[in-house]
């Protein structure tokens, strides 16, 4: 969590030297590093617990058509805009209804959206910082015969897609946090997405739980072996858990095949709807 703050801090501070004063612009970036040390980064709040809290939100009980409508038009806004400030409206607006009305505890959230940070700000930091053979008019700083720096619109087109990515992650996770998967799929089923699309995603949320818990146990057992007791030896043991893992998924959909087989699937999974959701 200390890297993908270092990682954040240096993006802000790229995407606004010389806009914002420096001594806040330092103060705001040491912020973000303590912060994103103290916030503990946990798979089980980023993984587990989002098909939990899509079940037991203050906002479980509202039509699953609604919600996922909602978060469609909010991705779909910040796509096509071409202003900062809406992608940062559409953050809020999602951040706030999740926190305050579906009451999501602010560190849970915080954690599950930590996921996200460390991409949207590399690739805030891939925009902002350029190299070029001509001095740039913001930063400049010589690098191989060349120049290393920031320019006025490299920090606006960077300002512009972290607020997008911000404002489409938190309205995509205004939608998977306070809706269950089988509400999602059995909306899609009316819509008319090909079955083959829908049984597929079924199958691919499933065996990412499935494949998870295999993962887990691995670690479990690497640690109580002392395969992480060392730099050496945890690269070693993270081949074996990974290799090893390939092979036991691949097992482990083959015998859910043959298990689907054995209760008489004939190409086609159907998904039991409450009536509330009809």
């Amino acid at each position: 969590m200390i890297f993908i703050g270092m990682v954040i801090a240096i993006a802000v501070f790229g995407m606004f030297f010389k806009t914002v004063p420096t001594n806040y612009l330092l103060l705001a970036s040491s912020l973000i590093v303590i912060f994103m040390g103290l916030l503990k980064h946990e798979h089980s709040e980023s993984l587990l617990s989002i098909d939990l809290i899509s079940r037991t939100n203050k906002m479980s009980s509202l039509k699953s058509s609604f919600k996922i409508s909602i978060s469609m038009v909010l991705i779909v806004l910040c796509v096509i805009s071409d202003k900062a400030i809406i992608g940062c409206l559409i953050f809020a607006i999602s951040s706030l209804t999740l926190i305050l009305y579906a009451k999501i505890k602010l560190k849970t959230y915080l954690r599950i959206l930590s996921v996200a940070l460390a991409f949207i700000f590399l690739g805030g930091l891939a925009i902002v910082f350029n190299y070029s053979k001509a001095p740039m008019d913001v930063l400049s700083i010589n690098f191989d015969g060349g120049f290393l720096g920031i320019s006025k619109i490299s920090q606006v087109e960077a300002r512009l897609v972290v607020s997008k990515a911000f404002g489409a992650i938190s309205a995509l996770y205004l939608m998977s946090l306070t809706t269950s998967m089988s509400e999602i799929i059995y909306f899609l089923k009316k819509l008319h997405l090909p079955r083959v699309i829908i049984d597929l995603m079924y199958l691919i949320y499933r065996c990412i739980f499935i494949i998870y818990e295999m993962y887990i146990i691995m670690k479990r057992s690497a640690k109580s072996r002392a395969g992480f007791s060392s730099y050496k030896r945890g690269i070693r043991s993270t081949a074996k858990i990974y290799s090893n893992l390939l092979i036991r998924s691949y097992m482990s959909s083959s015998k859910m095949f043959d298990a689907m087989l054995a209760r008489c699937y004939n190409g086609e999974i159907n998904f039991l709807a409450e009536e509330e959701y009809k």
